[in-house]
């Protein structure tokens, strides 16, 4: 699967990756189309029905192999809660590789445009779903919250929860 790009730049370098893979793969292989990874449900309803095509064709709960490098968490997660909850997927091997993370240059109208480390969407909090609380602001909970460098942009989310100690 590959999501659609709207940068050139992007365009030309996952064109490059994908015929390097099929190079490597054969081509009886075959690449899934996304739309822009911003997209959440839309892309969520074409990954489950690759999914449950999957099964069908199978008979039975599929294994999957992802290599989460460079995928957005909200896909990862969506998938592990779509694998357990529908018991879609009998095995999931996760594949992660440590980059080097360096903001993306593009050229536009003659001047390199620092892109940042995220090429599109703004950082919000969203239930994942099949991984969804039924009750998502209880009165009381346990919590514990995992972020990387986006503590400011959590704390409004961990505010309300109110909890009643936070470490960082």
């Amino acid at each position: 699967m590959k999501f659609f790009s709207t940068e050139d730049y992007f365009i030309d370098k996952k064109i490059k990756n994908e015929e390097s893979a099929l190079a490597v793969i054969g081509s009886e292989f075959r690449i899934v189309q996304l739309g822009p990874s911003v997209e959440f449900a839309a892309n969520f309803i074409a990954i489950n029905s690759l999914i449950l095509d999957a099964v069908r064709v199978a008979s039975r709960p599929i294994s999957i192999l992802l290599d989460i490098s460079c995928v957005p968490k909200r896909y990862f997660l969506f998938l592990l809660g779509l694998g357990f909850k529908q018991e879609l997927i009998g095995r999931m091997d996760i594949l992660y590789s440590e980059g080097k993370y360096v903001p993306a240059d593009v050229i536009r109208n003659g001047t390199n445009v620092d892109k940042g480390f995220v090429s599109e969407g703004e950082w919000t909090s969203v239930q994942i779903p099949y991984l969804e609380d039924s009750d998502y602001s209880p009165d009381s909970r346990d919590l514990f919250v995992s972020v990387g460098a986006e503590v400011t942009l959590a704390m409004p989310t961990v505010e309300r929860f109110e909890p009643t100690a936070l470490r960082l």
